[in-house]
């Protein structure tokens, strides 16, 4: 892997490469080999974004090559990672590989906007291109619910209540955080998770 840095006139110039020849595997082949972005992608980054990036993250596919890793290494360190994710199973009534991760789309994107969420770090989007909205939605909101619990229970007999509510625009339920000075949300648009 080489990389260099150095001024190009009045501006600063990174180029690197990474030699990794193919038959690639594991994470070096999920880093490598992605495919060009979408047009749908980059169409959800709007034309006023001051900053933006966009790139390819399959986190399902990456949670399943981690536990092919994991077994290769080592069998027993296996099946405590299998345990643990039993363990979630368990306490959020889903399957984090099936149920939420495999319902996301591998493109993502993130944004800032003056005009639609504000400047700076609170005012970032980030929008990905789901596989299948109707299970990612009922996934989310099925943890959200469960959050809600969780955080009800925490803050029982306590002045002040955290949860998440909704709020409808038009058509578009949008799901938020209840809390003072920001205001974290998702919603789902056109087949697009929104956060």
């Amino acid at each position: 892997m080489v990389w260099t840095g150095s001024f190009d006139g009045k501006e600063w110039s990174s180029q690197a490469f990474v030699d990794a020849p193919e038959p690639r595997a594991g994470l070096v082949q999920a880093l490598l080999d992605a495919r060009p972005l979408s047009d749908e992608a980059l169409a959800a980054i709007p034309k006023g974004a001051t900053s933006a990036a966009a790139g390819h993250l399959d986190l399902g596919g990456l949670l399943g090559t981690i536990r092919e890793m994991v077994k290769k290494i080592d069998p027993e360190v296996a099946a405590g990672f299998e345990q643990g994710l039993d363990e979630i199973k368990q306490a959020i009534g889903m399957d984090l590989q099936a149920d939420i991760l495999q319902t996301l789309g591998d493109e993502w994107a993130v944004y800032t906007d003056p005009t639609i969420g504000g400047t700076g770090m609170l005012g970032m989007t980030l929008v990905n291109h789901l596989k299948d909205s109707g299970k990612a939605e009922r996934a989310l909101s099925q943890l959200e619910q469960l959050l809600n619990g969780m955080m009800k229970e925490g803050t029982a007999g306590e002045p002040v209540t955290v949860s998440f509510m909704t709020s409808t625009q038009g058509d578009l339920t949008i799901h938020y955080l209840a809390v003072p000075f920001v205001g974290p949300a998702w919603a789902i648009k056109d087949g697009n998770l929104y956060v």
